[in-house]
């Protein structure tokens, strides 16, 4: 299965200002609040939330993906250490479902939390202690394929937990949300538990993705962005051409002969 397969949205966060629009052809908009504002992040622009955040996200309210397998990808950096209480990266919800990733400050250690939380059950939650601290950027990636969640952290299965079945009911006001930097209450609408971070390329799927996947995503700590389909080298006699992706090429042991002018596809290692 190709990485773009079952893509349903992919938020790039390259404007300057504004609102921040999908690469996709879903064209699911987020609505920025609070004026957030967009810095230099791990692949061009990203989202900025600033060092003490209590207002900024964006957002949509809307289904962006119904109950069942899911799977979202993101890089964040911190602009603040967590001293404190809990921070939410990215939450979406679904009609009787949602699920999050928050960053936690708990009893003196830090942790990340992948939580899927089903209408009328209980929450079901996978940790993993980590201080993210400030000077880098970290690939996090959450997964649900009907029997387990489980939490990416730079490419790496890091923690794992049962989760089956839906909510009882469907949420109530309902209709659906999806937030970068905020975590939504699925049944009163309110957001709350901020986050102080940056926040860059951003992707959704209505599948669970693969270990693969995540190691294409990762891509070594560089990154993959939209719309993940790969690079090309177009060989000549005279010259290499690379698209769609930074590449190095090395050379060895060659004859002076031409060279295939063919296209050769390949995937990111």
């Amino acid at each position: 299965m190709a990485l773009i397969d079952n893509l349903v949205s992919y938020w790039k966060l390259d404007e300057a200002s504004g609102d921040a629009s999908d690469s996709t052809t879903s064209v699911k908009t987020l609505t920025n609040t609070g004026t957030t504002t967009y810095a230099a992040a791990k692949i061009n622009n990203g989202a900025d939330l600033g060092t003490a955040n209590t207002t900024k996200y964006l957002g949509r309210t809307g289904y962006v993906v119904s109950d069942g397998a899911v799977s979202f990808s993101l890089w964040v950096k911190q602009r603040t250490e967590i001293a404190s209480g809990i921070q939410t990266f990215i939450s979406s919800g679904s009609e009787s479902t949602a699920f999050r990733i928050d960053y936690e400050y708990n009893a003196g250690s830090r942790r990340l939390a992948l939580v899927r939380s089903r209408n009328n059950r209980t929450n079901e939650t996978t940790y993993y202690t980590a201080t993210l601290g400030t000077a880098n950027f970290y690939h996090l990636v959450g997964t649900y394929d009907g029997t387990n969640i489980v939490l990416y952290v730079n490419g790496v299965n890091v923690s794992t937990a049962t989760s089956s079945l839906n909510g009882t009911t469907n949420w109530n006001p309902g209709g659906g949300f999806f937030t970068l930097g905020v975590a939504r209450d699925a049944n009163l609408g309110t957001v709350g538990q901020y986050s102080s971070s940056y926040i860059d390329e951003v992707a959704i799927w209505n599948r669970a993705i693969s270990q693969s996947d995540v190691n294409n995503l990762y891509n070594s700590g560089a990154g993959f962005a939209y719309p993940l389909v790969g690079y090309s080298i177009t060989a000549t006699p005279a010259a290499f051409t690379v698209s769609g992706k930074s590449a190095r090429l090395f050379f060895g042991n060659m004859t002076n002969t031409d060279k295939p002018t063919t296209t050769i596809v390949n995937t990111p290692k």
